[in-house]
């Protein structure tokens, strides 16, 4: 469930889009994976996963993250 979580999350960011400069904003993400009946628990994991496959690079303050260049790669290809 890990891996379809982080790939739905993918899937939501490249939705979204960054801000002008290039901020994707966790509580967006977050509120449409729960909105489409997303549970708490996987967005932790897929976040968490996308974080370890290096896709993401998170802010320290954890209110936003920005896509790492492997991350927008695999963003272009779906």
């Amino acid at each position: 469930m890990t891996a379809d979580a982080a790939k739905r999350l993918l899937e939501i960011a490249k939705v979204i889009g960054p801000d002008p400069q290039g901020r994707i904003f966790v509580e967006r993400v977050h509120a449409v994976f729960r909105n489409e009946g997303g549970q708490a628990y996987d967005y932790r994991a897929g976040i968490g996963r996308l974080k370890r496959d290096g896709l993401i690079d998170m802010h320290d303050s954890g209110t936003f993250f920005r896509m790492s260049p492997d991350g927008s790669a695999e963003v272009a290809k779906s």
